[in-house]
């Protein structure tokens, strides 16, 4: 699984669909932890969104996505660095 940062958030490309237990999982707990660059985040507010919609500044990471058939991301918001990792 792939998390790409972009300022305060995080998407995570969801190629098998939106009925994935371990998305129902982040949805039910609101949130989840995340590693990234050796730093754990804790994230909140999961929210699927559409492909279409995710930011610009992904870039070749959208392309890339959309070229493996994935059509909605999760956002997920990060409510504070957890500790670091490395």
């Amino acid at each position: 699984m792939w998390a790409h940062r972009v300022g305060p958030s995080f998407y995570i490309g969801l190629p098998y669909g939106t009925g994935v237990d371990w998305l129902r999982n982040v949805r039910a707990a609101g949130g989840c932890d995340i590693e990234h660059d050796g730093v754990r985040y804790r994230t909140v507010d999961p929210v699927v969104v559409p492909l279409a919609t995710a930011p610009e500044i992904l870039g070749r990471k959208r392309k890339m996505l959309e070229l493996m058939g994935i059509r909605s991301l999760l956002r997920v918001d990060i409510e504070s660095s957890v500790e670091d990792i490395s």
